[in-house]
């Protein structure tokens, strides 16, 4: 029955790229995977047959800098490349110029500020190095575009600028439209000081103190307890600790309240990143009732790649087979080129007792992602239960991975040779 609830909502052809390539396939799985090191190299063999790739030139200076050792040299050459060959109308935003004012790409910036048409992005360029002209920027905005980053950036302009009474007008308006953050209570209480309001100035610190700490690593056993302090400090609590607040609800077994502040969400307008992280949380404790909350009423053209790997990884361990590989193709039309779509159909199909269908799919699944070794031991397992020994040997001798303990534990385990 959740699965049927669920079928009906989601599905959207997304637009496929022009140019299928195995290395930009493995690149993209990579990436996803957060796999940096194998992102970086499979883009770049990607780039020497497509140099001109715009979601390759991106991807690669993001791994670049998400790298555990990051090379900054090499991302701003891609940052670079990339921004010199696209409109920066269609490609800059705000996540973009965050990453290249961290790099230091002050020629890049001017660029960007010269061209653009968007004048908040222009603010955000300049907020910090000259809130002057950040303000000027800010003054051409029509009333219409002002949106939750108009008033966030507006609150730290007018605070460099000494204008306190402005600073906590456009904190406010921030504040009503969902934005909590730690940076902005620091400067809302400095601001209240300025103007000589103490009282509330001491409340702003301490909701910022409080933030701070849930910000802090090491403090999921107080997060509950840091958020009930918080509520009568802020009034509200935007998406993110609301979300917060749940997640510890479940962690806690507290299925009851979980579920009661799920319903008082609005969950059409819930991020991708904190659906997501619900529907993982449901997932992971098996709260059916919690997902069935959070999908019934989505949008279908909400639903995202992460999401549809969930859902089929949740059908396909589930005892309900037909509907795991219901919901598994329909993904598959979706997400053509998705590694992990290809390996939980796979279980689906083993489960369902296709067996030669299966191995076909989790084939293409190491093909798309052959980092992924415990794909492989999946493999080697059907494998050896058809008798497939040399089968079995050859899969599990990974040339991307080889001294992979789980490998080299499961070789042991059946004598499998190395090569």
């Amino acid at each position: 029955m959740l699965f049927l609830t669920l079928l009906s909502i989601i599905f959207i052809n997304k637009n496929k790229s022009i140019y299928p390539e195995i290395n930009y396939i493995r690149g993209v799985n990579a990436f996803s995977d957060s796999q940096y090191n194998y992102a970086v190299k499979f883009f770049t063999d990607d780039l020497k047959e497509n140099p001109k790739r715009t979601e390759s030139l991106y991807k690669i200076a993001q791994a670049y800098m998400l790298q555990k050792n990051q090379n900054i040299n090499n991302a701003i050459k891609y940052y670079k490349t990339y921004i010199n060959n696209n409109n920066l109308n269609e490609i800059v935003d705000s996540k973009l110029i965050e990453n290249i004012q961290f790099l230091g790409m002050s020629e890049e910036l001017n660029t960007i500020s010269n061209t653009l048409n968007n004048e908040v992005l222009k603010a955000q360029i300049w907020a910090s190095e000259n809130p002057e002209k950040a303000l000027g920027h800010l003054k051409l905005v029509l009333e219409e575009n002002k949106n939750k980053k108009f008033y966030e950036i507006s609150s730290h302009v007018n605070f460099a600028l000494n204008k306190y009474k402005d600073t906590l007008n456009h904190i406010e308006i921030a504040e009503s439209l969902g934005v909590i953050d730690v940076k902005l209570f620091y400067i809302k209480s400095q601001a209240q000081r300025m103007l000589a309001q103490f009282d509330k100035a001491k409340i702003s610190l301490q909701a910022f103190d409080i933030l701070n700490s849930i910000d802090k690593p090491n403090t999921e056993n107080n997060i509950l307890r840091l958020i009930s302090d918080l509520k009568p400090l802020t009034g509200e609590l935007n998406q993110d600790l609301e979300v917060l607040e749940i997640l510890q609800f479940i962690t806690n077994k507290k299925y009851t309240f979980a579920k009661n502040n799920i319903s008082n969400l609005v969950l059409n307008d819930l991020t991708i990143e904190n659906r997501v992280k619900l529907l993982e949380a449901a997932i992971l404790t098996n709260l059916d009732i919690l997902i069935t909350q959070l999908y019934v009423n989505i949008n279908i053209e909400k639903i995202t790649q992460v999401e549809s790997v969930l859902f089929c990884k949740y059908f396909s361990q589930s005892n309900d087979f037909q509907n795991a590989l219901n919901f598994c193709e329909q993904s598959l039309k979706s997400y053509p080129n998705l590694a992990p779509l290809y390996f939980w159909h796979g279980i689906a199909l083993i489960k369902s007792g296709h067996s030669e269908n299966a191995i076909e799919q989790i084939k293409t699944a190491i093909h798309y992602a052959p980092w992924v070794n415990k794909w492989r031991i999946q493999l080697a397992e059907i494998y050896l239960t058809l008798g497939e020994l040399e089968l079995a040997t050859e899969i599990v001798n990974n040339p991307i991975y080889k001294d992979d303990k789980h490998l080299l534990m499961f070789k042991n385990k059946y004598g499998l040779k190395n090569k």
